[in-house]
């Protein structure tokens, strides 16, 4: 249909642009002339992106996490069905501030509204950092039991239960998900001056709002990455804090 050219140049206005990137399945490797070479091009070129970040075919550039997020995070939506992200805005500012704080040795603070993702976003931080950091520690709460339990089981098991083991050790090292204590140890094998090393990822998640002991409980760790779902409502913020700068 052809719209008039004052029509055309507001429809052009508000169209969304198209999303810098879509989660890209792996290819069928055996369909190639040379499928294992073809394989281990694309693995090293994933491992740069997972470092480097990635610029799509219209020159945008996705940063590393990012890009870690949308090719290799599941979530699920209202009906339970299970869906790769794609690239939102709001996801790309969260990413980037993350990194920022990172490289700054800063902490993040970030208000949002409802319904925005943040959980499953900063949710499936730690498996960035599990894959480009082998043998970190990941430290995860929130404002109660009830919310912590929520996040592991509906954000961090869904993606880890889908996880390509390409990318990530699928057969945990240890796990556990009871009520009192949840944590997940992912084993990954490094290469180091010449000389294949096993290191083992280790991710805890603990209340730390409920008593008055309770802001100590992520305290026994070196953490490479702590998140707080929901900070404002913590019950004890103060006091967690406290206890948690001193392992990061």
């Amino acid at each position: 249909m052809a719209y008039s050219k004052e029509l055309q140049h507001l429809i052009d206005i508000f169209k969304p642009p198209p999303p810098k990137w879509e989660s890209q399945p792996v290819p069928d490797f055996w369909k190639k002339k040379h499928p294992e070479k073809e394989e281990d091009a694309y693995w090293e070129e994933e491992n740069r992106r997972w470092l480097e970040g990635h610029y799509n075919e219209r020159g945008e550039y996705i940063d590393p996490m990012l890009y870690y997020y949308i090719q290799n995070a599941n979530l699920n939506n209202i009906d339970g069905d299970n869906f790769k992200p794609n690239w939102r805005d709001t996801d790309e500012l969260m990413s980037s501030w993350c990194m920022e704080a990172m490289r700054d040795e800063e902490s993040l603070l970030v208000y949002k509204r409802r319904e925005v993702g943040a959980t499953a976003f900063f949710g499936n931080v730690p498996f960035y950092f599990m894959r480009v950091n082998p043998g970190c520690s990941i430290g995860l709460t929130g404002k109660d039991q009830r919310n912590i339990t929520g996040m592991f089981n509906n954000k961090i098991l869904q993606s880890f239960n889908r996880f390509n083991p390409k990318v990530l050790n699928t057969t945990p090292v240890q796990y556990n998900n009871s009520i009192n204590k949840v944590n997940l140890s992912i084993a990954l094998k490094v290469l180091k001056n010449g000389v294949v090393d096993t290191r083992v990822s280790k991710l805890f998640a603990a209340e730390t709002s409920e008593k008055p002991d309770s802001p100590s409980n992520l305290s026994g760790e070196r953490f490479k990455y702590v998140y707080v779902d929901e900070a404002p409502l913590h019950k004890r913020i103060d006091a967690f804090l406290s206890s948690i700068f001193p392992t990061l």
